[in-house]
């Protein structure tokens, strides 16, 4: 009987262990691809400088285009900024999860209070993730307005 309630407990644990590694593989596959936009992000702001000179250098343009062109850069700013504080966030977000699903490895004895404090820590994180996506968006149908009008004035020379 204790022979086989302690096979029974070794089956659970291999369980356990093939989750935890499946979890650090998809966390792991996450970090790769936050890393990926950032280097996008930074190559976006590096070109955002560059154009902020070129526009300075741009007085034959109507004035109208050259405001809208100005507003359609600072919009494109904002949202790589508001993009850069995602990026920061999810990194922390992972952080919180790599705390959750770590402290499972290698256990004998789970601590319920340590997981649902490490849970909530990681849930708050990922509410504050999505009020800087829905940010994220707004930014980025303003910014694409803008885009839009100058498109058009552009259109009407």
């Amino acid at each position: 009987m204790i022979q086989c309630y302690s096979e029974s407990r070794e089956r659970e644990n291999s369980n356990v262990t093939g989750f935890l590694d499946q979890v650090e593989t998809h966390i792991q596959a996450r970090r790769t691809i936050l890393d990926q936009l950032e280097r996008a992000r930074q190559k976006d702001d590096e070109q955002t400088k560059s154009l902020q000179q070129s526009l300075l250098k741009l007085s034959f343009e109507k004035e109208e285009s050259l405001s809208l062109a100005g507003k359609a850069l600072e919009q494109f700013e904002s949202r790589n900024q508001t993009l850069q504080m995602f990026i920061e966030a999810y990194g922390l977000g992972l952080d919180a999860e790599e705390q959750v699903y770590g402290s499972m490895r290698g256990r004998t004895k789970t601590d319920l209070k340590e997981i649902k404090l490490a849970i909530r820590k990681r849930n708050v994180l990922y509410d504050k993730l999505i009020e800087i996506q829905e940010k994220f968006n707004l930014l980025t149908q303003t910014f694409n307005s803008t885009q839009e009008q100058l498109i058009k004035l552009g259109h009407e020379r």
